[in-house]
């Protein structure tokens, strides 16, 4: 590489990061840290363009003040992403402002639900696993530690069904 595409470089990763694409030459991605003269942020500003076009379904900050990629690192449980600007919560399957319960936009979940309901099981209030009683009371021992009644479904001693 000569001097003079050497000095091309700085603008070539910042057009880069403007399009919202990798810098390439012979199609191959060209590694920001070649080119320490761009300091830290530009490059973690850069590997992080570079992560939301490499990430699958990246998830966007739902405040409509920022709006900025939320990194898989920020994912907090199945369903809930916090910015890491911001700290806004978003919900990852309807990319709406988090929300409790199960979303809409989760099919997979809303069939389990269904299937729960027409099977008569029950959530455990502390942990949201699913519980199938056999046999036996109705005080029900979860494996995360909580107990419940498995008639109504709320903390155990805490209804007239034991």
């Amino acid at each position: 590489m000569g001097l003079q595409e050497f000095s091309r470089l700085p603008a070539a990763f910042q057009n880069a990061i403007q399009a919202r694409r990798p810098f390439q030459c012979c199609r191959e991605d060209i590694p920001v840290e070649i080119l320490p003269t761009l300091g830290p942020d530009f490059q973690r500003q850069y590997e992080l363009m570079m992560l939301e076009q490499r990430t699958a379904n990246p998830v966007f900050c739902a405040n409509q003040l920022c709006g900025l990629f939320i990194p898989p690192n920020n994912y907090r449980g199945p369903d809930t992403v916090v910015c890491p600007i911001c700290e806004y919560s978003t919900c990852r399957m309807c990319r709406q402002p988090a929300h409790s319960g199960v979303c809409p936009a989760d099919a997979e979940m809303q069939a389990t639900v269904a299937l729960s309901r027409r099977n008569g099981w029950r959530q455990c209030p502390t942990c949201r696993n699913m519980v199938e009683k056999i046999s036996g009371c109705n005080h029900m021992s979860c494996r995360c530690g909580g107990h419940f009644c498995y008639v109504c479904g709320v903390r155990w001693g805490n209804c007239g069904h034991g």
